[in-house]
């Protein structure tokens, strides 16, 4: 047995990937072949440990993703330390680190629940086309160019998140707005991702 090393299947800084008919549609005939094992459950990207510290140092979690800090200090006895630095942009210690990754090319703004509404009709007052990612039952339903809804549940906000951005990215509007999630540490790896995406967007590709 053998393993595969390889990139992930999108082009620098976009949206991962979720199925293989994303890939098809970012990379188009660049690749010869695409093997289709089926849509990736989890969503999100793997989590990141590293173990490498001196034993004085708790170890570092570099990526935050499904598994969480408290689910790795059930097996290893300690918790680890959460890196935050921004990190050398020339050199980054562990794919997706960038202060923006994970973007669509349409611009992407995080709003609070409350100001959803009050933004949707500005925009739409000015001709302005915009698309809305959401968890909950806003007090209106303002008629947005496009609109998916989402569950308010961390695991299954984050299985769908990348298909339900890369929808938006293509439904040809000039503004993404997502609502903003709980600030909780069971939405962390989702807060990351879309903190990481709202900064990218609307940047022109590699």
């Amino acid at each position: 047995m053998c393993g595969i090393a390889a990139p992930s299947a999108n082009r620098f800084g976009r949206i991962s990937p979720t199925a293989a008919a994303h890939v098809r549609a970012e990379l188009g005939n660049a690749v010869p072949l695409i093997l289709d094992g089926g849509r990736c459950p989890v969503g999100i990207e793997s989590t990141i440990l590293d173990l490498t510290p001196a034993e004085s140092l708790p170890p570092r979690l570099l990526r935050l993703g499904r598994v969480t800090p408290e689910q790795i200090a059930t097996v290893i006895g300690i918790m680890p330390q959460i890196v935050t630095r921004p990190p050398d942009a020339a050199m980054p210690r562990v794919p997706g680190s960038l202060a923006a990754h994970y973007a669509p090319t349409t611009p992407l703004h995080l709003l609070p629940s409350a100001r959803i509404v009050e933004v949707i009709d500005l925009l739409q007052s000015t001709g302005r086309r915009c698309a809305v990612l959401c968890h909950s039952r806003l007090p209106a339903t303002p008629a947005a160019h496009a609109w998916r809804c989402l569950p308010a549940n961390p695991r299954a906000y984050a299985s769908a998140l990348y298909a339900a951005l890369r929808e938006l990215d293509q439904a040809d509007a000039e503004l993404i707005i997502v609502e903003e999630i709980p600030a909780t540490p069971a939405w962390a790896a989702v807060a990351d991702r879309l903190q990481r995406a709202a900064a990218g967007a609307g940047a022109s590709g590699v």
